[in-house]
C-alpha cells in the first residue's frame, strides 16, 4: 500500500514537475523581444549632422535594419526618421550618421532594430539627448 502512494505521488510530482517547466521553457521566445537597443553614444556634431552610435549585443555579427528617430519635440509631428540596412560588428555596434538637422537644435534621437532575415522590430531604445552645433 506504501508503495502505490509513493508511485502515485512521484508520478503526481513529476507531471506537476514537467508542466512548470515547459510552462516557463514556452516563454524563453519572448525574454528576447523585451530586449532593446540603446545608443551607446552620439558623436562627430556638426550644425547639420551627427553620428550615433548603436548597440544591441544579441546580434553581434547579424544583418540589421536600424531605424533612428530624430525628433525636436515630443509631440511626434516634427520628427525624422533614418532607416539603414547595417552589420552590426562583433560587440553588437555600428554607426549610423544622420545628416539634415538644424543648428544648435536640441534633439531626441531613440533607435529600434530588426534582423533583416525577417522577424519583428525591438522596442525602442531608450531616449537620448543632444543638442548641434552652432553655423558658422
Amino acid at each position: 500500500m506504501k508503495i502505490n502512494f509513493l508511485k502515485n505521488n512521484l508520478a503526481g510530482l513529476l507531471l506537476i514537475l514537467f508542466a512548470a517547466v515547459f510552462v516557463a521553457g514556452s516563454f524563453v521566445p519572448y525574454a528576447h523581444a523585451a530586449a532593446k537597443p540603446s545608443i551607446k553614444d552620439i558623436s562627430k556634431k556638426t550644425s547639420t549632422s551627427l553620428t550615433v552610435t548603436v548597440k544591441y549585443k544579441t546580434w553581434a555579427k547579424k544583418k540589421v535594419k536600424v531605424t533612428v528617430i530624430v525628433d525636436v519635440d515630443k509631440t511626434k509631428k516634427n520628427f525624422k526618421k533614418f532607416t539603414s540596412n547595417e552589420t552590426l560588428n562583433k560587440d553588437g555596434e555600428e554607426d549610423i550618421k544622420i545628416f539634415g538637422l538644424k543648428p544648435d537644435t536640441k534633439y531626441r534621437i531613440k533607435v529600434k532594430m530588426k534582423r533583416r532575415s525577417g522577424g519583428s522590430w525591438t522596442k525602442y531604445s531608450d531616449v537620448k539627448k543632444v543638442t548641434t552645433e552652432k553655423s558658422d
